[in-house]
């Protein structure tokens, strides 16, 4: 079964997929309601973050990622993000790492 995982950050990047999962995924531009990019630093270096605001819109894509995949990038976004579902401007319900 493939889970939805909405990325707004460093999980957009070809090359951050390939070192986590050996591939690049294909994902559709899609847009969260509610949230903004931030950038939090972590060991002196920033990290985009998504953190509630009702005003903003957060742009991304939405990609078809395996259980393993989403396990395996929770293991990369760490303690610093949480992970929990969200119903992007598709209607697409879909993970997203959030502070």
């Amino acid at each position: 079964m493939m889970e939805k995982l909405f990325a707004y950050g460093t999980l957009l990047s070809p090359k951050t997929q390939i070192f986590l999962i050996n591939k690049t995924l294909y994902g559709l531009p899609d847009s969260l309601a509610g949230y903004r990019k931030t950038y939090h630093p972590i060991d002196g270096l920033k990290y985009p973050v998504a953190v509630r605001d009702p005003t903003c819109t957060l742009e991304g894509k939405v990609f078809d990622v395996t259980f393993d995949e989403l396990r395996t990038f929770d293991a990369y976004e760490g303690e610093e993000f949480r992970r929990i579902k969200e119903h992007l401007k598709s209607g697409t319900l879909a993970w997203v790492y959030v502070r």
